[in-house]
């Protein structure tokens, strides 16, 4: 007699225990395939200089590590200010807007790849091996889903317009979506912490990009929670990882002193860090934050 039948979603299970197997050549496929046609189709759309909205100001403070407008976005401002300085093509507005090309791209090429390596998931719990072995358009149908759904963000009206000028917005996106693989890859293997705490480092940093992030901390803690029911179990290492992760959220967020140095002043770091406050509670509430 053969060896019996492993029904959908038991053989993925022995995918699942080989670290190397995680992510196939056909899901980075997805997303290098997605990746370089966003940024092909943001370079040919790129604004040649300064534009409207915040530009100039944007600019100008990347240009001379300057403080932008309340509550700032010093994680973007260090990261424009270097990448105008190591990559001498172009006026200066050009290459921020460059920059916001580039990670725009990069926010599809991760939302490919995640999604890609999800719909295998999906479709393991729906067939078994023999037939993923047979009918390889199922599997290969997660690519091309990655790659509309990478496309789909990236020719939205709100991330375009905002990928070919400059601004933080699409950084913001990026990180966000690299905390996404993270937590999502941890998922699997949830007894490696240090995939959770890398996550939670990019999501300091992507709150210090634009403090929006800064609100997705609930949605992840009940990821986290969902993902490790033993990890909520244990009050011990519920507390170590706390600690370790709010560690390694803080020197991600540390960047933000970037503003009172820059300035050279405490009270402009005092303000920022009060007004980014009032924000989050006040976004919360379901109000708006008044410039």
């Amino acid at each position: 007699m053969g060896a019996p039948q492993l029904s959908g979603g038991d053989w993925l299970a022995e995918d699942h225990r080989s670290p190397k197997r995680f992510w196939r050549g056909v899901d980075w496929w997805s997303a290098g395939v997605t990746t370089v046609g966003t940024f092909v189709v943001y370079l040919v759309t790129l604004a040649p200089s300064v534009t409207l909205e915040n530009s100039g100001e944007l600019v100008t403070a990347a240009h001379g590590f300057g403080v932008t407008h309340p509550p700032g976005c010093p994680a973007w401002t260090v990261m424009a200010a270097l990448w105008i300085r190591f990559f001498p093509i172009g006026n200066v507005a050009w290459r921020v807007n460059l920059l916001s090309a580039l990670f725009g791209a990069l926010s599809a090429g991760l939302t490919a790849l995640l999604v890609s390596r999800s719909s295998r998931v999906l479709a393991a719990k729906l067939i078994s091996r023999e037939e993923s072995r047979q009918h390889r358009l199922p599997l290969h149908a997660g690519a091309l889903g990655g790659m509309a759904a990478g496309w789909l963000l990236a020719f939205s009206p709100a991330m375009w317009s905002q990928a070919v000028i400059a601004g933080p917005y699409t950084m913001a996106v990026c990180f966000w979506m690299a905390v996404l693989v993270g937590v999502y890859r941890w998922s699997f293997e949830p007894e490696n912490r240090g995939r959770l705490y890398t996550a939670a480092f990019l999501w300091g940093v992507g709150s210090a990009t634009h403090p929006i992030t800064a609100l997705a901390v609930v949605a992840l803690a009940v990821f986290v929670w969902l993902a490790d029911r033993k990890l909520g179990r244990d009050l011990l290492v519920v507390l170590l990882a706390a600690i370790v992760a709010v560690l390694s959220s803080i020197i991600g967020l540390y960047v933000s002193f970037y503003l009172g140095i820059s300035s050279g002043s405490a009270v402009v770091l005092t303000c920022t860090f009060f007004f980014v406050v009032t924000w989050i509670v006040q976004s919360l509430r379901g109000k708006r934050a008044s410039r």
